[in-house]
C-alpha cells in the first residue's frame, strides 16, 4: 500500500512541480506555453522587440502588429530548451506562416499550418515514483494586422501613381492575435483555455538621405518607434490553465540607424561595397530597443500556487549590429530588479538574400537564466516576396534594411 500511495503522489506531483520550477524561471528563461517567447533574433537582444519593426524576423509574440510589417510570404521553424539543467526536459518547436500585401497581414502558428508545442518529461524519478513523468502543451495562433503607410503606398501602386512613399516618412500599424492553449498534463485533465493579444506601433523617419530616391545612394537614415501591447488577456476556456500564464503590458522603444556608403564608383571604399549592393542592403545597420514588461499574475485553482494577484515590472535592452546585411550580432541585458538576472543575453544571424524578393535566414540566442545551463533558442526562416519590385519598397522596408 504504501508503494502504491509514493508513487500515486508522484504522478500528482510532478506536473505541478515541474510548473512551479517553470514560473519560477524569470522570463526571459522560460514560460508556460501561451507567455513564452520564441524569437531568436529577439531573444539576443533580451526579447526587446515590441517597437522593431525593421529587418530581420520580427517578434511577432511580443507585438501582433509587425505581422502587417513583413512584406511577403514568410514561414519559419523554430525551436528552444526551456528548462536546462533542471531535471526536466522541455523542448519547444515551432512552426508558423505569415503573408502581408498591400499593407495587411496575416499569420498562423496553428491549423492549417503549424503550431507551437512544448514536450517536458522528467529525466529523474520524484518522490520515488517508478517512472519518469511527462506531458505536452500545444497552441494555436491566428493573427490579422494592418498597416496605415502599407496600405496608401499599395493602393498607390495600384492606381499607377508616381509620388513619394508615405512608409518612407513614417507609419502606425494595428493588430491582434488570437490563441488557444491545450495540455494533456494529468493535473488539469486536458485542459484548453483562449488568450487574446492586442498592439500597434508608431514610426517616424526624420533623417533619410535616400528617401524618395530608387538609386541607391549614400548617407544616413535614422528612424525611431514606439509600440504598446496588452499580451495574454483571457477571453474563454478554463481558469486553472489561465491562471498559469502571466498577463504582459508592454511598452517598447525602438531607434534604427542605417547607413548607406559610398553612392558613386568614384568615391573612396566604393569598390568593395558595390558587390554586395545587389541585396539591397546596407553597409551598416544599427537597432536599438528597449521594453518595459509589466506581468501580472492570476488568481490561482491551485492549492500549491500562491493565490494572490501580483506584478512585477521587467526592463529589457537590446542592440543588434548588422553588416551588408548578411551577418549581424546581438546583445541584450534582463533586469528584473533587485536580485533579478543581470547577466546578458546574446546572439547572431546569418542571411542568405535573394535580391530584393526575399531571403533565407538562420538566427541564434543565448538567454540568461538562474540554472547553470543557459537556454538557447534556434529559428529558420524562409521569406519569399514577389511583389516587391512592382511596388517599389521604401528605402527602409525590411526588403531593403535586410538586417
Amino acid at each position: 500500500m504504501g508503494r502504491w500511495w509514493t508513487w500515486a503522489r508522484a504522478r500528482a506531483c510532478a506536473p505541478p512541480c515541474a510548473l512551479l520550477v517553470a514560473l519560477a524561471v524569470p522570463r526571459a528563461g522560460a514560460q508556460v506555453l501561451p507567455g513564452a517567447e520564441t524569437s531568436a533574433r529577439a531573444g539576443g537582444m533580451a526579447d526587446a522587440g515590441a517597437a522593431v519593426g525593421w529587418g530581420g524576423r520580427l517578434d511577432l509574440r511580443a507585438n501582433p502588429a509587425l505581422v502587417a510589417l513583413a512584406p511577403g510570404i514568410t514561414v519559419t521553424t523554430e525551436a528552444s530548451d526551456r528548462l536546462p539543467g533542471t531535471g526536466f526536459d522541455a523542448r519547444l518547436r515551432e512552426t508558423g506562416f505569415a503573408l502581408s500585401a498591400f499593407g495587411v497581414g496575416l499569420a498562423s502558428a496553428g491549423r492549417p499550418w503549424g503550431g507551437t508545442d512544448l514536450a517536458i518529461s522528467s529525466t529523474v524519478q520524484l518522490a520515488g515514483g517508478p517512472e519518469p513523468i511527462g506531458w505536452s502543451e500545444r497552441l494555436e495562433a491566428k493573427s490579422a494586422a494592418i498597416s496605415a503607410a502599407g496600405l496608401a503606398d499599395g493602393l498607390g501602386a495600384l492606381l499607377g501613381l508616381d509620388g513619394p512613399h508615405v512608409g518612407d516618412w513614417g507609419d502606425i500599424a494595428w493588430g491582434r492575435t488570437w490563441k488557444r492553449a491545450t495540455t494533456d498534463a494529468p493535473f488539469l485533465f486536458w485542459e484548453q483555455a483562449v488568450f487574446r493579444d492586442e498592439g500597434w506601433i508608431a514610426r517616424v523617419v526624420p533623417i533619410d538621405t535616400r528617401r524618395g530616391s530608387d538609386v541607391p545612394g549614400g548617407g544616413l537614415r535614422v528612424e525611431a518607434s514606439f509600440a504598446r501591447t496588452s499580451l495574454n488577456g483571457i477571453t474563454g476556456g478554463s481558469t486553472a490553465l489561465a491562471s498559469l500564464t502571466d498577463e504582459e503590458q508592454r511598452t517598447g522603444a525602438g531607434l534604427h540607424l542605417t547607413w548607406w556608403g559610398p553612392s558613386r564608383e568614384s568615391a573612396p571604399g566604393a569598390g568593395w561595397i558595390e558587390p554586395f549592393r545587389g541585396a539591397a542592403s546596407p553597409p551598416v545597420d544599427v537597432t536599438l530597443a528597449w521594453d518595459r514588461v509589466t506581468s501580472t499574475s492570476r488568481p490561482s485553482a491551485f492549492l500549491l500556487i500562491p493565490s494572490a494577484v501580483t506584478s512585477r515590472v521587467v526592463h529589457d535592452l537590446g542592440a543588434e549590429v548588422a553588416l551588408f546585411g548578411l551577418v549581424s550580432g546581438r546583445l541584450g541585458a534582463v533586469s528584473d530588479g533587485p536580485g533579478g538576472i543581470q547577466h546578458p543575453a546574446w546572439g547572431w544571424g546569418a542571411r542568405l538574400p535573394f535580391g530584393a524578393y526575399g531571403e533565407l535566414r538562420y538566427d541564434f540566442a543565448s538567454l540568461p537564466s538562474t540554472f547553470v545551463k543557459r537556454p538557447h533558442r534556434h529559428e529558420l526562416a524562409l521569406r519569399v516576396d514577389p511583389l516587391a519590385r512592382w511596388l517599389r519598397r521604401p528605402s527602409g522596408d525590411a526588403t531593403r534594411s535586410g538586417s
